[in-house]
């Protein structure tokens, strides 16, 4: 049997949808990180399909994974509503392993469902809303297959938002758009796409389609009032704001490593000095108890966390206390306004 996951995991398939040459590479908020905080930003996510799974097969939360009050409440949640929404009827099968074949029984791509039941699949999500219709429908046509249905329930649940979409996955729209994308990742002819997918592509830095939407640009007009116009205009500028990102993370490496680029040198400078321990640096400081606290900042979000953890209670509660207890001091800043791509135009979520 030859195995295509590599190139088409599951979880690909939306960015697939859009540039068949797309090749998962770090995302944006991870590029953000310091290498080893990429390492857990990545991991969190499978920690919490861990406990997941530890507790919807009926063992206690208490594991060696440290979880917040937030994340315990976020868990139990789709455990919850898991137990709820499955039926007595088939067996709840917990990290089952799919599979899908092609016509001559060679794996098209696999992965694992977090949990099958029968004619419905129930999948986690930790993080933000996305497109995740051709990954569910990827994973309802493998258990059709595995079960002989030609429907499959998949309850795309996001504990974060305790929210569940509920895709209804037919075997014949699966097979259309699944297998459209197969053959167009497989296609020896295939071109590079440039989308707001391309954030989230390793080949971002030296992929045409991205270097070319530069080509017959004048970069010294950017006031351009035609809306049609500026929307395309600003789409490929986030496009191009991400190369542009990734080719200085990228040379910024390489001249930690030794290696010379003309016209550019590294420069450091010292990290900002903060304070560790703020009663002693009150008690050696020498001010006034007013003028003192008048110089310090509190993030409310700090805040939250520590009331949720000393209350174990979730975050949203905490941030309700946060606001009753300190309400005659508590006030909001003026709004920000950004410019946001509207979803369906961005990573379409098809519910």
């Amino acid at each position: 049997m030859s195995d295509h996951h590599p190139t088409l995991a599951p979880s690909s398939l939306p960015m697939l949808e859009l540039c068949p040459c797309f090749e998962r590479g770090e995302d944006a908020a991870a590029l953000a990180l310091e290498p080893h905080e990429v390492t857990s930003y990545k991991d969190r996510g499978s920690q919490l399909h861990l406990v997941f799974e530890h507790v919807l097969a009926g063992l206690p939360m208490d594991c060696e994974i440290h979880l917040s009050p937030t994340e315990k409440e976020q868990i139990q949640w789709a455990v919850d509503y898991v137990k709820v929404h499955a039926s007595l009827e088939d067996p709840l099968e917990i990290e089952q392993h799919l599979v899908l074949l092609d016509d001559k029984f060679n794996i098209i791509t696999h992965g694992t469902g977090d949990a099958v039941n029968g004619p419905r699949v129930f999948d986690l999500k930790t993080g933000d809303y996305h497109n995740y219709w051709l990954q569910m429908a990827t994973y309802g046509l493998m258990q059709m297959d595995r079960i002989g249905t030609d429907l499959v329930n998949v309850y795309v649940m996001f504990s974060r938002f305790h929210n569940v979409h509920l895709l209804p996955i037919t075997r014949e729209e699966a097979t259309r758009r699944v297998m459209a994308v197969v053959a167009s990742v497989l296609d020896p002819n295939k071109k590079p796409k440039a989308n707001p997918y391309c954030r989230w592509c390793r080949k971002v830095m030296t992929c045409p389609a991205v270097v070319k939407l530069l080509e017959g640009v004048d970069v010294a007009n950017h006031e351009i009032n035609d809306p049609a116009e500026l929307s395309l205009a600003l789409k490929n500028a986030r496009i191009l704001a991400e190369w542009v990102k990734r080719i200085e993370l990228h040379a910024k490496n390489l001249a930690i490593a030794g290696v010379e680029i003309p016209y550019f040198f590294l420069k450091s400078r010292q990290g900002a000095r903060e304070i560790m321990d703020v009663k002693r640096a009150y008690e050696l400081a020498g001010l006034p108890p007013d003028q003192f606290i008048a110089l310090c900042s509190l993030p409310v979000g700090a805040l939250e966390d520590a009331i949720a953890i000393k209350e174990n209670i979730p975050r949203s509660r905490a941030k309700k206390v946060i606001n009753e207890r300190l309400a005659a001091v508590l006030q909001r800043r003026a709004p920000t306004v950004r410019l946001t791509p509207t979803q369906n135009e961005e990573e379409p979520t098809e519910t």
